[in-house]
C-alpha cells in the first residue's frame, strides 16, 4: 500500500533517517546550550572548541570511508553500527569527570555520527531521482531545524532540572529504537564488487586532524618548540595524505571528483558556511550567559530564531528547487543573507541588547537554512548514480571539515585576541567580546568570498530520472 507516493518500506526508511537526523541535531544544540554549565562543573574554557571539534573531526574520519564501504558491503549493517557507536558514546559522555574524558567520548559519538550522516544522504540517492529528491532532503533539513529549535530550550530545561549529564543520555533511547526499527526493515541493495579501501589515507588524515586540533589547543601564537613540532607533523601528514590520494586506486577523495567544477566550488562554499553555522552555535550561548548574564534558558532561546528561520527557509527552498529544477539564484541570495547576519553579529558589543542578537540570528538562519542540503543536491546531480555514494561522502567530508576545524580555529582566535581562559572581571568580559568579534569578522571575510565562488558555479538543471540501484521488498 502506498501513502504519499511511497511504499511501506520507503516510509520506514525515511522515518529511520529522520530519527538519526533527530538525535544528531539534538546532540549539537543541546550540548551548545549546556556547555557553560559543563565548563563551570569541569573547567576548561579554553578547551570548549575541542568539545565540538573532536566530534566533527572524528566524524570526518568515518565519513571518508563510509560512502565507499556502504557501496561495497551494503549500507544497512554499516548504518546500524554507526547508530550503535553514537549511542554508546552518548552514554559515556554522561559519565565524564573532566574535559579530557568528555572530548574523548565526544569523538566516539562523532565516529558513529559520521557513518550515518553520509549514509542517510546516500540512501536518499538510492530511493529518489535528483528532482524528486529535493523535497525529501528538505524534509530532513526541516526535522534537523525543528529539533534544533527545541533542542536549545530542551537542553536548558534538562540542564536546569536534571543536570548537564542528561543532555547526553537523551540520545540513548532514540538510538536503541532506531536500531531495532532498521533491523526489522528490508533493504536489499545492489552491491559493487570488492575493492580496496584507502585506510592509509584515512590514518594520515586522522593524524593531520589530531595535530591541527592540538595546535589550536596550545594557541596560535607565539610559537613554542612544541607547537613547531606539532605544526611539522600536521604539514607532513597533510602532504602525505594528498600524495596518497593521488596514487591510491580507491582514494577517499578520488581525483575524478576534483575534475568537476561543481564539486570543487560546492565543497569550498560548504566548508566555509559550516564554519559560520557551527561557530555561532558553539559560541553565541556562551556570549549570552557570560556577557549578558543570562541563564541556560536564555542561551537556549537565543538560538531559537536562528533555527526557526532556517527551518522555514529550508522547507521553502526545497519546494522551489523541486518545482523549478534550479538552485543557483537561491544559493546566491542565501549566501548574501549569511554575510549580513554575520556582519551584524560581528558588530555586537558590550552594550548590545538581547533583541539585537535575535535579529542578527534570524537573518543568518534564513541564509543558512538551505545550505545544509543544497550543496549535496548539486553534487549528487553532477554525478551519475553509480558514484553518488562517493560524491556524497566527498561533500559531507568538506562540510564537516569546516565545522570541525572552523570551531577549533574560532576558539583559537578568541583565545589569541581575547587572551582570557577564565572570565571573572569586567576587563575579562571586554577581552572576551573583542575575541568573539574578531572570530566573527573572520567568518564574514570567508562568507563574502563564498558569494563570489557561488557566482562561478555552472548551474545544471536537476534531473527528473534516476537509475534504480536499490530494491525494497
Amino acid at each position: 500500500m502506498e501513502l504519499f507516493g511511497l511504499t511501506k518500506e520507503q516510509r520506514r526508511i525515511i522515518v529511520i533517517i529522520l530519527l538519526t537526523v533527530l538525535i544528531a541535531s539534538l546532540d549539537q544544540t543541546i550540548v551548545a546550550t549546556a556547555m557553560p554549565t559543563i565548563i563551570t562543573d569541569l573547567g576548561g574554557l579554553e578547551s570548549m572548541g575541542l568539545v565540538f571539534g573532536a566530534y566533527m573531526a572524528a566524524s570526518i574520519i568515518t565519513i571518508t570511508i563510509s560512502g565507499k564501504l556502504g557501496d561495497i558491503f551494503g549500507r544497512k549493517k554499516l548504518y546500524i553500527a554507526g547508530i550503535l557507536l553514537f549511542t554508546i558514546g552518548s552514554f559515556l559522555c554522561g559519565f565524564s569527570e573532566n574535559m579530557t574524558m568528555l572530548i574523548a567520548f565526544r569523538a566516539m559519538q562523532g565516529f558513529g555520527a559520521g557513518i550515518f550522516m553520509v549514509l542517510s544522504m546516500a540512501m536518499m540517492g538510492d530511493l529518489f531521482p535528483p528532482r524528486e529528491r529535493g523535497k525529501w532532503i528538505s524534509l530532513i533539513a526541516a526535522v534537523y531545524g525543528i529539533a534544533s529549535i527545541f533542542g536549545p530550550i530542551l537542553g536548558a530545561v534538562i540542564t536546569e532540572s536534571f543536570g548537564w549529564r542528561w543532555v547526553f543520555y537523551v540520545n540513548v533511547p532514540i538510538g536503541i529504537f532506531t536500531m531495532w526499527l532498521f533491523n526489522k526493515t528490508p533493504y536489499k541493495q545492489k552491491l559493487l564488487g570488492k575493492s580496496n579501501i584507502d585506510f592509509l589515507g584515512c590514518i594520515l588524515f586522522a593524524i593531520f586532524a589530531v595535530s591541527f586540533m592540538s595546535y589550536t589547543e596550545m594557541g596560535l601564537w607565539p610559537l613554542s618548540s612544541k607547537m613547531i613540532a606539532v605544526i611539522g607533523i600536521m604539514l607532513i601528514s597533510l602532504f602525505l595524505f594528498i600524495r596518497q590520494e593521488h596514487k591510491a586506486p580507491e582514494a577517499i577523495l578520488p581525483s575524478y571528483l576534483f575534475k568537476n567544477q561543481i564539486f570543487i566550488l560546492s565543497s569550498i562554499c560548504c566548508c566555509i558556511l559550516s564554519v559560520a553555522l557551527f561557530g555561532i552555535i558553539a559560541f553565541v550561548p556562551q556570549y549570552v550567559q557570560i556577557i549578558l548574564g543570562g541563564g541556560a534558558m536564555d542561551a537556549g532561546k537565543a538560538l531559537t530564531p536562528l533555527m526557526l528561520s532556517a527551518v522555514i527557509s529550508a522547507i521553502a527552498v526545497g519546494q522551489i528547487t523541486s518545482r523549478t529544477g534550479k538552485y543557483k539564484l537561491i544559493g546566491i541570495i542565501a549566501t548574501i543573507l549569511v554575510c549580513i547576519g554575520v556582519y551584524l553579529l560581528a558588530n555586537i558589543g558590550e552594550g548590545a541588547s538581547y533583541n539585537e542578537i535575535l535579529i542578527a540570528l534570524s537573518i543568518l538562519g534564513i541564509g543558512l537554512g538551505p545550505q545544509n542540503y543544497i550543496y549535496t543536491l548539486m553534487v549528487q546531480n553532477a554525478f551519475d548514480n553509480t558514484k553518488v555514494g562517493v560524491a556524497t561522502s566527498g561533500i559531507t567530508f568538506f562540510r564537516n571539515f569546516g565545522a570541525a576545524f572552523g570551531v577549533s580555529m574560532m576558539g583559537a582566535i578568541i583565545n589569541l585576541s581575547g587572551g582570557v581562559t577564565v572570565i571573572l572581571t569586567d576587563a575579562d568580559k571586554l577581552s572576551y567580546i573583542h575575541g568573539l568579534q574578531t572570530s566573527f569578522l573572520f567568518c564574514l571575510i570567508l562568507s563574502i568570498f563564498c558569494v563570489f565562488l557561488f557566482l562561478k558555479i555552472k548551474e545544471i538543471p536537476l534531473r527528473t530520472t534516476n537509475k534504480k540501484e536499490v530494491n525494497l521488498a
